[in-house]
């Protein structure tokens, strides 16, 4: 509306955050793309700190700041660690916090931890791929098991789809199972021209499970 275009704002570095936030391939390089910028993944949390986790140059994934926090990763059901690399839920006490110390505070967030060093030198824990879904948000269709931030990775990878999305359950009476319906946007002048197919058999690949699949205009 002011006739400035957002890759003319003359900034040259961007954090974002939020879920898998700047992590997911895709979402990254549309936000590179639109801005102009070179863009990086952090992490944080209202209740332990605005953040405490970030990407550095090498993009290697979040380095943690374990100068002041100790950073575990269990398994959701069990609520006990998990082995190295495998995904499990992020636990996390604060060290030097002390009008609200948190201990063994559970995030709800899923990743996985790193000890090896990272490429740019760092030898704090770090998590590649940064946070990989959140455990409340996980979505079980025909058996298998898939959180919203796979389906985000796939859709923003097509570029005649908008950034826009969303995963439905729908109730079957009839067969007493639920129907999952992914619902997606064709990008500004974008036909369909096959997309829906295109993207069900994209999904059907990555998530293990094929969801039906609709492409507004």
């Amino acid at each position: 509306e002011s006739g400035v275009e957002p890759g003319d704002i003359p900034l040259k570095i961007g954090s974002f955050g939020g879920e898998a936030g700047a992590q997911n391939p895709s979402t990254r390089s549309r936000i590179e793309a639109a801005l102009g910028v070179d863009a990086y993944d952090y992490y944080g949390l209202g209740e332990i700190g605005p953040t405490f986790a970030s990407e550095s140059a090498a993009k290697s994934g979040l380095i943690w700041a374990e100068d002041h926090h100790v950073i575990e990763v269990v398994d959701p059901e069990t609520r006990e660690p998990t082995p190295e690399g495998e995904v499990g839920i992020l636990v996390i006490t604060h060290l030097t916090r002390e009008a609200t110390p948190m201990l063994r505070y559970w995030t709800n967030d899923f990743a996985r931890v790193d000890s090896s060093p990272s490429p740019c030198g760092r030898t704090h824990l770090r998590s590649p791929g940064g946070i990989l879904g959140r455990h409340d948000d996980l979505v079980i269709y025909k058996g298998a098991k898939f959180y919203p931030v796979q389906v985000e990775e796939v859709v923003r990878s097509f570029p005649g789809l908008s950034n826009e999305f969303r995963v439905e359950l729908h109730p079957d009476e009839s067969t007493g199972r639920d129907r999952c319906v992914v619902v997606a946007e064709a990008a500004e002048g974008e036909a369909n021209s096959g997309l829906s197919v295109k993207l069900r058999d994209r999904l059907g690949s990555e998530l293990l499970v094929t969801p039906e699949v609709e492409v507004l205009p």
